[in-house]
């Protein structure tokens, strides 16, 4: 079942399936926590590293 909302914008009318606006937001989602992830292990490493030289 899809479901449709009508969004007035400046040229007039959109509908916007909602089905596929939530399965965008979703693919987003997961591309932006991939993406924090993969941050958070880059700077573990970078700390990892540095405390790592300085035992040394």
């Amino acid at each position: 079942m899809r479901f449709s909302v009508a969004v007035s914008a400046w040229h007039g009318l959109c509908h916007i399936y909602l089905a596929k606006l939530i399965h965008s937001r979703r693919t987003a989602m997961k591309f932006e926590t991939l993406m924090l992830h993969s941050l958070f292990v880059a700077c573990l490493l970078v700390c990892v590293s540095t405390l790592g030289a300085m035992l040394v």
